[in-house]
């Protein structure tokens, strides 16, 4: 199956279904100690904008690259990732996640040959008004031709 240029369009505005996910202690302290963070309090790492986002959003990884009809075998590599918070992110607590694909295009790339880069946001929300955080990844999709 042949992902086309037109394909890749329509998939710009297409929600993820969201979910949620708490920040539970243990975590928290995991995480910490991973990124050599210091321990405790009630603030989680900004790291775990990233985590939650994805943890999230929905999809797996291999259906989230099935909607752009690739598979991990097809060599997708994250792109970038831009992190807004809005509010400390809390340990203990719960966000729902919801978020959409903003952008996606066909490129020619010298050396890389032709491939899509898609952009998607999800944003957690908790209890207030506005999300507390918002993540923006990009993912490249390799086309062989």
């Amino acid at each position: 199956m042949t992902f086309s240029e037109q394909d890749l369009a329509a998939m710009v505005g297409r929600r993820f279904p969201g979910g949620a996910y708490t920040i539970t202690p243990w975590r928290a302290w995991l995480t910490a100690d991973a990124v050599l963070a210091p321990q405790g309090g009630e603030h989680a790492h900004p790291v775990f904008v990233f985590i939650a986002a994805t943890g999230a959003m929905g999809v797996s990884w291999d259906e989230l690259f099935e909607w752009f009809g690739a598979t991990a075998a097809d060599g997708p590599l994250f792109g970038d990732c831009d992190i807004e918070i809005t509010r400390p992110l809390l340990v203990g607590a719960e966000y729902r996640v919801d978020g959409f694909v903003y952008a996606a295009e066909r490129k020619q790339g010298r050396r890389a040959g032709v491939f899509d880069l898609v952009r998607y946001q999800l944003e957690l929300h908790d209890q207030a008004d506005g999300p507390a955080a918002v993540c923006r990844n990009s993912i490249v999709f390799p086309r062989r031709t």
